[in-house]
């Protein structure tokens, strides 16, 4: 297995640890400071923040993840603590909030859940990106959690899940193996764990 990080992968690590920007000068902190309309119409930051080891159609110039990335990210002391600030700020954003395991509506999901919770929107999109970093970083739980709270939002609003063609993709990230495997329960586990 190659552990050698390439450039991107390097400003990635500064980007998200240690104040350096992304590929368009921003910091994590310039990111998760904007309103709500910035994070709504700007296509290119949702990658630098929750990076897959796929290539993104929307951002060609962001990290691709990878075990030796992983690894590297997950050893800092810091890297839980801002993978999920940035989850928290991105659930604001679409009105959740996150209290440990648990995910429940925030005060302004009357107005920010139409942009997700409805039959398609590029924010199902994101959602998918963002339920499979956090599995592919070993946050399996959190991302198997926020895919069911997402699920019983949709029926609550009226829709029907197995009709919307984002659920599959949303399952499917949120139970990705983690890119290091010792880091995460596995899904057998984590439905094991889940009160009945």
């Amino acid at each position: 297995m190659d552990s050698r990080l390439n450039p991107m992968q390097l400003q990635w690590l500064q980007f998200y640890l240690h104040g350096g920007e992304d590929n368009r000068g921003r910091t994590l902190a310039h990111i998760r400071s904007q309103r709500f309309s910035w994070l709504e119409g700007t296509h290119d930051y949702v990658q630098w923040l929750f990076p897959l080891p796929e290539a993104s159609g929307a951002n060609q110039q962001s990290p691709l993840l990878t075990p030796a990335l992983a690894r590297r990210f997950m050893a800092h002391p810091n890297a839980e603590s801002e993978l999920l600030t940035s989850l928290d700020c991105i659930a604001h954003f679409w009105g959740i909030v996150r209290r440990q395991l648990h995910f429940s509506p925030n005060e302004l999901a009357g107005e920010q859940e139409p942009l997700w919770c409805c039959p398609a929107s590029h924010n199902q999109l994101r959602i998918s990106r963002v339920l499979g970093c956090l599995s592919c970083l070993g946050q399996v739980p959190i991302a198997y959690e926020l895919f069911n709270y997402l699920v019983n939002r949709l029926r609550q609003h009226g829709l029907d899940p197995a009709q919307l063609e984002a659920v599959p993709y949303w399952k499917g990230a949120s139970t990705r193996e983690p890119l290091l495997p010792d880091c995460a329960p596995s899904i057998e586990e984590i439905e094991l764990s889940l009160p009945r």
